[in-house]
């Protein structure tokens, strides 16, 4: 029952299968607790992990068969129904989605299923998946993706306009405040900073090969690779290879304050992504959005929602997929030019004030749970 009749707050079960919650989303974790005085959220996976960083108070780990299987999955609806009377389910990604098909017909309550970028550019497309996903897409009375690429991927896939809501992922002004980066030393070393899985379509490589050739040439620079996944142990080689273990530091996956503090201490953020030969697009990178908002110019691809993400020449500079010396150029053009770093800076600022603020991403998340729960 909704907190706005003077009942209790909305019960929504929040899935994320197979696991909550990977260090590299940290914005589901956000949400939860930005939608959480209003909702009360009961988070649904398979599996944990991060929870000392992403802590749950509700929490229900499923076994797979529970989910999937016809005569088990009443059994686990009667339980969630019971203990916790849910007013909705909102599934993180495709896939969690198509897991929750069976417990929301048994369970009787709106589904609401949240794109991000693989599973609508490439997931929905594969073999057995692509009917699972003409199901879900049928039985959901809400879809939301996060840049109006996704958007026109699952119209194109046949989804009425009608039921698809693009909401950006914000950043959390008071969490990631401006940085004033006018008083650094002129002749200091200026340092790019990526943020990322360690994946093929970040496009790590690339920013590599960009980077080699100014460093030859006599620039100042240092590339900061914030991340880990399946490309590291290629990367360190390449590093190697290149000549660049002096230029190119590996920091790990610090925390959120560690996040801030290397976005601290960047003059420029670096997101050199490309489309694989699998399909996977971006969405729009949260990275992206929590960097300008601490006042970071920066260099993309022209890839997936991030053209949606950055002004070219006003935020940053945009360059085409894997033309290393676009991304070469552009680097350069800002580590050179200090006056324009700051300036973009300033511009990327205010762009997140009035258009990826997270305070506007909750207000729309809860109209559409209280709509589908008043429906």
């Amino acid at each position: 029952m909704s907190s706005e009749t003077g009942g209790e707050r909305l019960t929504v079960l929040q899935c994320k299968f197979s696991a909550y919650l990977s260090w590299s989303q940290p914005f589901i974790h956000k949400l939860l607790a930005g939608v959480g005085e209003e909702v009360r959220n009961v988070v649904l996976c398979y599996r944990t992990e991060n929870l000392e960083r992403f802590p749950v108070e509700d929490l229900v780990r499923l076994r797979a068969r529970f989910v999937t299987e016809p005569r088990l999955a009443p059994k686990a609806a009667d339980h969630l129904r019971e203990r916790y009377r849910p007013d909705l389910i909102h599934a993180h990604f495709g896939w969690s989605g198509i897991a929750m098909l069976l417990l929301k017909q048994c369970l009787g309550i709106p589904l609401v299923v949240s794109f991000g970028g693989r599973d609508a550019g490439l997931q929905m497309h594969l073999p057995h998946y692509d009917r699972l996903y003409r199901i879900l897409l049928d039985a959901t009375e809400q879809v939301i993706c996060v840049s109006r690429d996704l958007e026109q991927r699952l119209v194109d896939a046949g989804v009425d306009p009608g039921r698809i809501r693009v909401i950006y992922r914000g950043a959390d002004l008071r969490e990631f405040a401006f940085v004033d980066r006018s008083g650094r030393p002129s002749d200091q070393t200026v340092t790019i900073l990526m943020v990322g899985r360690m994946v093929e379509k970040k496009g790590h490589r690339h920013a590599f090969a960009s980077l080699a050739p100014l460093v030859r040439e006599g620039h100042d620079l240092r590339l900061a690779i914030v991340g880990e996944g399946e490309t590291y142990k290629a990367l360190r080689r390449l590093r190697r290879q290149l000549g660049l273990k002096r230029q190119i530091e590996f920091l790990g996956t610090p925390d959120h304050a560690g996040v801030r503090e290397q976005m601290a201490t960047a003059d420029v953020l670096l997101q050199s992504s490309v489309t694989p030969e699998s399909g996977d697009p971006e969405g729009i990178p949260t990275v992206f959005v929590v960097a300008l908002a601490t006042g970071l110019p920066v260099v993309a691809t022209r890839h997936g929602g991030i053209v949606e993400a950055v002004r070219d020449g006003e935020t940053g500079i945009l360059v085409p997929e894997r033309d290393e010396p676009a991304i070469a150029a552009a680097m350069l053009a800002l580590a050179t030019d200090r006056e324009r770093r700051l300036s973009m800076g300033h511009a990327a600022r205010s762009f997140v004030e009035s258009e990826l603020n997270f305070d506007t991403q909750v207000a729309e998340q809860l109209s559409i749970y209280r709509r589908l729960a008043a429906e």
